[in-house]
């Protein structure tokens, strides 16, 4: 996430006399999630605007990408040792993003260089999620740690932005039941000729609402009262079962 923040301020001072514009609006600016929530689309709508007595580009290509908050967490690998499966490896992601959708115009190799691309994370193959390239098993722990998250849900790459006319894109993508809270970024970059012309960032927030809601906030803001209760019920339970299913 760091780098992608790195890379879009390198962008932004290398090309400060570009002919466009790019305004982009959500259709959410907050997701709240409930004991029913199952999901929720999020629709991304993009405006190009050039500069006084400039001529549009007929060739714009637009990429959006979707971000959710950064995680940190130690992968393992498991193999099979005398007909038991055991923990034989691991190594440390950080700094992933949660979530991350990608909607483009064309596929990326028609949209930019690629140098470009890999600069801005654009696709899967690119993205950055902290792991060590030199160690030589990062490979296989970055495909499993990808394959794990577009199997649910939280990842996803497609060719998805629709322009209604020359100027105005739409995209969209869906927030699945297991998405995580936090801040979203939403970035949109606009293409012409191979070459980065112009982008625009937003925000939507998720948050957790109603009695899961009020708990987590509580979890936060009093974690030693939330810790002594959570013992103190568990050993309620179990001393309730312990009653309840005793044998005379």
């Amino acid at each position: 996430m760091k780098r992608l923040a790195a890379a879009l301020f390198l962008v932004a001072v290398a090309s400060p006399a570009a002919a466009e514009r790019l305004t982009i609006a959500l259709s959410l600016a907050q997701v709240e999630i409930a004991s029913n929530f199952s999901g929720a689309p999020m629709t991304v709508f993009g405006v190009i605007a050039a500069d006084r007595g400039a001529q549009p580009a007929a060739d714009y290509q637009v990429a959006v990408m979707v971000l959710g908050p950064t995680e940190s967490l130690v992968e393992r690998r498991k193999d099979r040792l005398v007909g038991i499966w055991m923990n034989r490896a691991a190594m440390t992601i950080g700094g992933a993003p949660s979530y991350y959708a990608l909607q483009t115009s064309e596929e990326p190799h028609a949209i930019a260089k690629p140098d470009i691309l890999n600069r801005l994370q654009i696709g899967l193959d690119r993205l950055a999620i902290g792991l060590d390239e030199r160690d030589p098993a990062s490979g296989e722990f970055r495909s499993a740690y990808i394959r794990l998250k577009e199997k649910a849900g939280l990842y996803s790459e497609e060719t998805a932005v629709r322009f209604l006319g020359p100027l105005i894109f739409r995209t969209g993508t869906f927030l699945p039941a297991n998405t995580p809270v936090g801040r979203y970024t939403v970035i949109a970059y606009l293409f012409s000729g191979d070459n980065l012309v112009a982008h625009a960032q937003d925000y939507f927030v998720v948050t957790k609402s109603g009695l899961e809601g009020s708990i987590a906030q509580f979890a936060r803001n009093q974690s030693l009262a939330y810790g002594i209760l959570s013992a103190a019920l568990a050993l309620f339970v179990g001393w309730a079962g312990g009653v309840i299913f005793r044998r005379d």
